[in-house]
């Protein structure tokens, strides 16, 4: 891979049968594909800052310049942020959000509520991932196009895509 635009292609497809498909349609898969890239998004972005970090240590050992210590505390802060924010997200999304979504399931009484619960769900973990168009977010961003809560992790993640 590239770049880390590179993974836009891919998507998760299923045909799900009735009466499933009144929960998880094509609207709530493409919600579900939403996550999944920006999930990976941040997979990658602390697997290209690791490799990076490996790759320096190998090629710089022994010296320790000026140039070299402030390239090793960039990296440092770059890798402590993605590191923190990939383990928010796989506490919160993955876990919390999906208790929730449990426990939403087991006290629903009627297939309404069962895709209520499903669809709060999903613009929980959708908000919590930034690929949703909240308000607050367009208020920063005045481009509405369907990418624009990408612009605030973009410059780190193309920052990480460096070879």
């Amino acid at each position: 891979m590239s770049g880390i635009n590179d993974l836009d292609s891919l998507k998760f497809t299923y045909k799900v049968s009735w009466p499933l498909e009144l929960i998880a349609n094509a609207e709530a898969i493409n919600k579900y594909n939403q996550v999944m890239n920006f999930l990976l998004r941040v997979k990658r972005a602390k697997f290209v800052l690791d490799k990076a970090r490996r790759w320096m240590w190998k090629v710089e050992r022994g010296t320790t310049t000026v140039n070299r210590k402030h390239r090793w505390l960039v990296e440092q802060k770059l890798l402590h942020f993605v590191d923190a924010f990939h383990q928010y997200v796989m506490d919160r999304v993955y876990h919390s959000a999906w208790s929730e979504l449990c426990e939403g399931m087991a006290a629903a009484g009627s297939l309404d509520e069962v895709i209520q619960v499903h669809e709060a769900y999903l613009l929980s973990i959708q908000r919590q991932c930034f690929v949703v168009p909240d308000k607050l977010v367009m208020g920063i961003d005045s481009e509405p196009d369907q990418h624009h809560t990408w612009t605030g992790f973009g410059l780190v993640f193309s920052a990480a895509d460096i070879k």
